[in-house]
């Protein structure tokens, strides 16, 4: 995705309860099941860093 659809997503996304995890996929790289499986106890708030441990998989779509 451009910049420009993806500001526009954003701009739009922005009252979503979801708006910070698209921000992260969008600006961080992180895979779905990445961001998804983020958990606060990986965030170190002083050193800005987020440490991918988990991830989320889908198995199947039932």
């Amino acid at each position: 995705m451009t910049r420009a659809p993806l500001g526009k997503f954003l701009d739009h996304a922005c009252q979503h309860r979801l708006y910070a995890l698209f921000h992260l996929i969008a600006f961080r790289g992180l895979r779905r099941g990445e961001a998804c499986g983020a958990r606060w106890e990986f965030l170190d708030v002083e050193e800005r860093t987020l440490a991918v441990e988990k991830q989320l998989v889908q198995i199947g779509w039932g």
